[in-house]
């Protein structure tokens, strides 16, 4: 997945739609928004059997707040055949929206109290408490296609990431993540002028997010290469107690010369000698310092040439870099 760090200076389009989502700030402003969101509800009673369980459906709230869901709870009347009064039985209840998305739920377990009269229900039956439910659906936008969230650490670091649920242009957002350290990126298609690209908002603070934008040149080296044109090559190998990393030389010419050669290590250890091959050929050609020399002269044209020093014994040890055989998920039998 890629991270929100790279969306930001990628992604972004100056023109989408802007707003703040303050009910992310917390838990308790996500609850009052799903609030205001009700618009039916729906509960039901239900005994260890199937004997004449009774439920109501979707009954519009009289008004989206606390109080109008559990007057409009309070007034479904239900009704149960209990066969075994042994059982516990469940009351169950919950609020939705409009697009029927559940935004709180409860249930209360209880039993029937065995009395002089016989089976009677106890003085609390039927209380329910509801709860947030787990995911709340938060209009964006109505062209948001996807969403993510970035959770940071103190530092502000991303340390994992998650894709959220989006339908109808709603974010399905966690409750547990209100007004916690975490970035939230909804991708907007576009629609009547306004993106595709991304939206970003700071979770703990329910701001909308402006990224800056960076124009990024790269830079890249191959390991254990070093490049060089028209000139000697003098080539310091880094060591440490003898241990280290062979370098090779990419000499590129631009025309006919001599060059010097001449590899030593960090630590003094001179080379005793060079594998040579211009780019193109088959085959390497060994070179040595002569006469007494720390180097020796390589005649060469307008071509690259590649240039491996060899070593005395001791002198330069790579360290070991193991392979590990593929998995072939327990072996040919």
């Amino acid at each position: 997945m890629t991270a929100l760090s790279t969306m930001v200076s990628a992604l972004f389009v100056s023109g989408l739609f802007a707003q703040d989502l303050p009910m992310l700030r917390s838990k308790d402003a996500l609850r009052t928004y799903a609030l205001e969101q009700s618009a039916n509800v729906a509960a039901s009673i239900n005994a260890s059997l199937p004997v004449g369980n009774n439920s109501y459906g979707f009954v519009p709230v009289g008004e989206p707040t606390a109080e109008g869901i559990s007057n409009t709870i309070a007034g479904m009347n239900l009704s149960v055949d209990v066969a075994n009064p042994n059982d516990g039985l469940f009351v169950w209840a919950g609020a939705y929206n409009a697009d029927g998305d559940p935004l709180f739920t409860g249930y209360h377990q209880f039993w029937l109290v065995n009395g002089k009269g016989g089976y009677a229900l106890p003085p609390d039956y039927g209380n329910v408490t509801l709860t947030l439910f787990d995911n709340i659906p938060i209009k964006v936008n109505a062209d948001a296609q996807s969403a993510i969230i970035d959770i940071l650490n103190d530092a502000g670091v991303t340390t994992a990431e998650y894709s959220l649920n989006v339908q109808n242009g709603k974010v399905y957002f966690p409750r547990q993540l209100a007004g916690t350290n975490a970035m939230l990126a909804v991708y907007i298609s576009g629609g009547k002028g306004v993106g595709p690209g991304w939206l970003y908002w700071n979770v703990s603070s329910g701001s909308q997010v402006t990224p800056e934008h960076f124009d990024v040149a790269l830079k890249s080296t191959i390991q254990g290469v070093v490049s060089l044109t028209d000139t000697n090559v003098y080539v310091t190998v880094p060591t440490t107690n003898s241990v280290g990393y062979n370098l090779t030389a990419e000499l590129k010419s631009t025309s006919k010369q001599w060059l010097g050669v001449s590899f030593s290590t960090s630590e003094g250890r001179l080379f005793k000698g060079a594998w040579v091959r211009k780019a193109g050929d088959a085959l390497w050609t060994p070179y040595a310092p002569t006469g007494g020399t720390k180097y020796f002269l390589l005649p060469v044209e307008q071509a690259i040439y590649y240039i491996i020093p060899v070593w005395n014994d001791g002198d330069l040890v790579e360290p070991a870099d193991p392979w590990y055989p593929p998995y072939d998920g327990g072996g040919k039998g």
